[in-house]
Parts: structure tokens; C-alpha cells; sequence
């Protein structure tokens, strides 16, 4: 099991709300999807940044 640090963030409530919903069709937790969307954000900012370095 991955160890996860708690936190605590602000979030739009429109979009707390369809997150759970969009959670609870994927049958995963807000988290797994808070988690596998930032990796995603992070993952195409790190591409962008090494496509101009290069």
C-alpha cells in the first residue's frame, strides 16, 4: 500500500461534487482520482518543459 500524506486543500464545491460523482462511476475514491489527475497535470507539464529544454 502506498503511504499518503493527509492534507488539507480548498476546493470549488461544483467541482468537489461532480468529482465524487465521477469517482463513484469509476468506482474509485476521490483521492485515486485526485491523484491520477494530478500525475496526468504533472506528467504533461514535465513533457512540455523537456520538449523546451531540448
Amino acid at each position: 500500500m502506498v503511504k499518503r500524506e493527509p492534507t488539507s486543500i480548498n476546493v470549488d464545491p461544483q467541482l468537489w461534487k461532480d468529482a465524487k460523482i465521477e469517482a463513484i462511476k469509476r468506482g474509485i475514491t476521490v483521492t485515486d482520482l485526485f491523484e491520477e489527475s494530478l500525475r496526468k497535470e504533472l506528467g504533461k507539464i514535465k513533457r512540455l518543459s523537456e520538449v523546451k529544454g531540448k
